[in-house]
């Protein structure tokens, strides 16, 4: 079901996980506003493709994560730990973050 996912997404964090942590991209005008929306927009995708993921949302430009899920990761580590660890991890979309 993962083909007909409707965002890209990458995997990311360290190669001996026990969980899937994903980050499901979007495009900036599919950001939810409010936090408790883009909880539950991740809670319905999850769901609605029957993904076990530790997945959160976030929205990439100028090659760096612009915005995510504050209360679930801060901007910063976040980008920094997906341009670290993706190559570790199979991947389906190429890298669209290329900076700190």
């Amino acid at each position: 079901m993962k083909n007909a996912f409707p965002y890209p997404y990458y995997i990311y964090g360290s190669d001996d996980s026990t969980d899937q942590d994903v980050i499901i991209i979007v495009p900036k005008e599919d950001m939810p506003e409010t936090q408790e929306d883009r909880k539950n927009k991740v809670f319905f995708l999850l769901k609605e493709y029957n993904l076990n993921w530790n997945a959160t949302l976030a929205v990439i430009e100028n090659g760096k994560i612009s915005d995510t899920i504050f209360t679930k990761s801060w901007i910063d580590s976040l980008n920094n730990a997906l341009l670290e660890t993706y190559p570790l991890h199979q991947q389906e979309y190429e890298l669209l973050v290329t900076k700190k």
